[in-house]
This record gives structure tokens, C-alpha cells and sequence, in this order.
């Protein structure tokens, strides 16, 4: 009736693609989760560093609202919020445009300052492209949206 009773015959699935993308749909929801993990930890470790070296209560509490603002912006996109996305495009053309004039700028400036600069001009490029054009975190936006 409703029961196969042949137990002999393997059965065989010609089409094996619902196993790829599930494994590729993990695979992507890991990357995007890792990726917004160490922007995280980065942010947080930056603003604990420009906690030290500031002196005034009204810079500390400056600081932690962009803390607070940049992690809200975070989770925001994560969620699939395309205004918060706008938001933190437009942030990071802004800190690019700053980097790259102020490496233009200073002449004789010392060597960490300029590494430092090249570094937050890489990882501002980074996080263009994986906002914007990584497939993964495009599928993942896509999917939170609907």
C-alpha cells in the first residue's frame, strides 16, 4: 500500500542540491556572525583604548554614545535594515575620505601614525565591500529583510 516492502534496492537522489545550500546557507550565516563578531570586538577595544586617554567626563560620555550608536547600527543591519545600512555607508565613505586626506596631508608624521592610518583605510575598503558586495552578507541582508 503505502509502505515500500523492497528493502533491497538502494535508493539513490540524482538532484543533491538542497544539501549544498544548506550547508552554503551555514557556511554564509557563519561568516556574516564571525565577521559582525570581531567588528564588535574591534569597536569595543577602540573605544576602551580612547576611554584611557581621555581626560574630560564630557569625551568619555561622547564615546560611549558612539559605543552605543555604532553596536545599535550593527544589530540594525544584521536584522536587515536598509536605512541603517545607508547610515553606516555613508560613516564609513566619510572616515575613508578623512583617513586618505590625512595620510595625504602629513608629511612628517611618524611611521605609526601613517601604518595606523593605512590600516583604517584597508579596513574601511573591507568594510565597503562587505556590506555592499560580499555575496554572503548580501544573501543573508536579503533574507532578513523578508
Amino acid at each position: 500500500m503505502f509502505f515500500c516492502n523492497d528493502y533491497s534496492s538502494e535508493t539513490t537522489y540524482e538532484n543533491k542540491d538542497y544539501l549544498k545550500f544548506r550547508d552554503k546557507s551555514e557556511y554564509s550565516l557563519r561568516k556574516v556572525q564571525i565577521v559582525f563578531t570581531i567588528l564588535g570586538i574591534i569597536l569595543l577595544f577602540g573605544i576602551i583604548i580612547l576611554m584611557y586617554k581621555l581626560d574630560d567626563l564630557f569625551s568619555l560620555f561622547l564615546s560611549l554614545g558612539l559605543l552605543v550608536i555604532s553596536l545599535g547600527l550593527y544589530l540594525a543591519i544584521y536584522k536587515g535594515k536598509r536605512w541603517a545600512k545607508l547610515i553606516m555607508n555613508f560613516g564609513i565613505l566619510c572616515g575613508l575620505f578623512s583617513d586618505m586626506v590625512s595620510l595625504g596631508s602629513n608629511t612628517d608624521a611618524s611611521l605609526v601614525n601613517i601604518i595606523s592610518d593605512i590600516a583604517s583605510v584597508l579596513f574601511g575598503i573591507y568594510l565597503f565591500y562587505f556590506f555592499n558586495a560580499d555575496k554572503d552578507f548580501v544573501k543573508h541582508f536579503n533574507s532578513q529583510r523578508k
